[in-house]
């Protein structure tokens, strides 16, 4: 596959191994993403649970 981007074989792998990397670098950049957007959410649910909580108190008494 690497000798098939151009007359050079060299080329082609260098080109590959730069490929291989933007792949890694962006697989990492999105997992990273979604992991903190998932601690948001998670956070948000337990800010929304403590509100809850704490209105339920208030009305107790």
């Amino acid at each position: 596959m690497a000798s098939m981007l151009g007359n050079y074989e060299a080329l082609g792998y260098i080109c590959m191994g730069i490929l291989a990397f933007a792949l890694g670098v962006c697989v990492t950049i999105l997992l990273y993403r979604l992991r903190k957007a998932e601690e948001h959410r998670k956070k948000a649910e337990e800010y929304k649970q403590s509100q809850q909580v704490r209105e339920n108190r208030l009305k107790k008494e």
